[in-house]
């Protein structure tokens, strides 16, 4: 192949099981299953271009994961496992206003029939999205 070798993925014994075990598991999220799948590639020696086309992804999320597990490679296992090693990165921008048991509650009494009343509170403190999101009716599947 053209260009030059991407740098080597080692993955210890422990780390191969327990991110074979992620691939196999049923409830792991999808998303988790695919970086799982990007690093079992790159380290069995699988350039970047070779790991997109086998796992579905553009090259350059598959050089970025490459770099991300390298660059916790000399962190100890104990410290930082393999789930937070493929766990998203902090986003920049302003942190959230409303915590996930707050969007929750909103939807509960949304959904529980005090929209009306809390359609003007809400709006002001910039959760109308959810409001609409509890109140709007789930887009049936299209069929192939």
């Amino acid at each position: 192949m053209r260009g030059p070798k991407p740098p080597e993925v080692e993955v210890s014994g422990e780390e191969r099981s327990e991110l074979e075990r992620l691939v196999r598991g049923h409830t792991t999220g999808q998303q988790l299953v695919l970086r799982a799948n990007v690093i079992l590639a790159a380290a069995d020696g699988l350039n970047n271009t070779q790991v997109a086309r086998t796992c579905g992804i553009a090259a350059k999320t598959a050089r970025q994961w490459r770099a991300r597990w390298r660059a916790v490679r000399g962190v100890p296992l104990e410290e930082v496992g393999v789930v937070e090693r493929l766990a998203d990165a902090p986003r920049s921008g302003a942190p959230a206003r409303i915590g996930p048991e707050q969007v929750c509650q909103i939807i509960a009494l949304v959904r529980g029939g005090a929209a009306a009343d809390l359609r003007g509170v809400l709006a002001e403190a910039a959760v109308a999205h959810i409001v609409q999101a509890a109140l709007d009716p789930p887009v049936p599947a299209q069929q192939p």
